[in-house]
């Protein structure tokens, strides 16, 4: 068998000269890239790398995304250390590669992740005799970031929000139905608590403005039902009956994807990375607008277990992360403001 390590080895050095004369296996130059009918998928068949994601056949998208990109670093990393099969696989290679992922400064909370992805992996091997020892059992977890998320002060979010209503009001010509639509994204982030994921895999149908109401699917293909606010409403009215037609028809070139209640410029329905742009100019990520939500409505005394509900939490435990940030924010404000503080 070639050696993967040295064949990346040549590539790497001598990528003008593969791409010029073996074009079907210069493509493995890249270790993170399989394409296929090349070497690197006869190579990555004794992994069952294909057939492992197969099974998951109820994980959303985006996990199958994050399980098999988790699985190509490993893989990769594992080969060039001439691990070429699930069996070479121990302990000790597990540990090692979670301390290289320390070195590269990754947060605690994304190689927990990867450990748990592992152990998903791992144990479906086992099951089905690929291996005969699960060598992620007793590998400890690193301990998660402690860090509490920040909410967005109230006040920050209003002045955010009245400048893009401003925006709206200002804006002439097709330019104006991108602002509504960016405008409704803020919105739903902040007036919903709904997940970027969720926004992104919204469709027409998933507006109900009569009850003022949005069908979102959760994590684990879960459908829930959460409200909207009055602006939200409005605005979505505007963007049904004929906002969303007119950014089609003079932003978007081509075909559009009809199903889907918001697009970008390429007709596709937006990504992750499209919300990211939408809200770059307030230095907040998309999710701090949920942190946000959440936040606010536990300093109203919102009922936990409807906090829970209304954020799609499977677990209590999860949601009550809203409770110490908001413990938190009136020790800060006794701080600051009591004479004795």
């Amino acid at each position: 068998m070639l050696d993967t390590s040295i064949f990346r080895a040549l590539c790497r050095s001598s990528d003008k000269f593969f791409i010029a004369n073996f074009p079907d296996v210069s493509s493995y130059c890249d270790p993170y890239r399989p394409v296929v009918g090349t070497f690197s998928d006869m190579t990555r068949d004794a992994w069952h790398v294909k057939e492992f994601l197969e099974s998951l056949s109820t994980a959303a998208p985006a996990t199958l995304s994050a399980y098999e990109n988790d699985l190509e670093i490993f893989i990769t990393w594992s080969e060039n250390r001439e691990l070429i099969h699930p069996r070479d696989v121990n302990q000790q290679v597990i540990l090692e590669w979670f301390r290289s992922l320390l070195k590269q400064d990754q947060a605690p909370k994304s190689i927990a992740r990867r450990r748990s992805t592992l152990r998903s992996y791992f144990g479906w091997l086992l099951e089905r005799e690929f291996i005969a020892v699960d060598p992620t059992i007793g590998v400890p977890a690193p301990k998660g970031d402690s860090k509490l998320p920040r909410p967005i002060a109230q006040n920050e979010i209003q002045n955010l929000l009245d400048s893009q209503v401003q925006e709206l009001r200002d804006a002439n010509g097709p330019e104006k139905n991108l602002v509504l639509r960016n405008l409704i994204i803020w919105e739903l982030l902040y007036g919903s608590g709904v997940r970027v994921g969720e926004l992104c895999g919204l469709d027409r149908s998933s507006v109900n403005t009569s009850d003022g109401t949005l069908e979102v699917w959760g994590k684990g293909s879960k459908l829930r039902r959460v409200p909207m606010t009055p602006i939200s409403c409005q605005l979505l009215k505007l963007w049904l009956d004929g906002g969303s037609i007119n950014f089609d028809e003079t932003l978007t070139p081509g075909r559009q994807d009809a199903e889907a209640l918001f697009v970008n410029r390429r007709g596709n329905r937006v990504s992750r990375w499209d919300i990211r742009r939408v809200v770059s100019k307030s230095q907040r990520s998309p999710h701090a607008f949920r942190h946000s939500f959440a936040t606010h409505l536990m300093n109203q005394e919102v009922d936990l277990r409807a906090v829970q509900e209304l954020l799609g939490h499977s677990s209590l435990t999860t949601t009550q992360i809203y409770t110490h940030v908001s413990k938190k924010e009136l020790q800060e404000a006794h701080r600051d403001f009591h004479p004795r503080g």
